[in-house]
């Protein structure tokens, strides 16, 4: 999995690219994550990917929607490491 910057997620999408998403925090003070998949790693679930992710970042708690453009929903919220 390869994290992606903003505009390179605008790109990739505009292009047509699929395996390509976001995660967005309800918690306002915590980014937007951009991120593309392998065709490896196309069948994780919305978990899956939120814990590779974190791998890299400050551990986060709360609700996230995991954007998955390749999937049906498109759209997964998660409550991801609550107490």
């Amino acid at each position: 999995m390869k994290e992606l910057n903003q505009i390179e997620y605008e790109n990739l999408r505009e292009s047509g690219a699929r395996l390509i998403g976001r995660v967005i925090p309800y918690d306002a003070s915590a980014g937007i994550i951009y991120y593309m998949v392998s065709p490896e790693q196309q069948n994780f679930c919305a978990t899956e990917i939120l814990d590779t992710l974190f791998l890299t970042h400050a551990p986060l708690h709360g609700q996230f929607d995991v954007i998955r453009h390749w999937t049906t929903p498109e759209v997964v919220t998660i409550n991801y490491n609550e107490p």
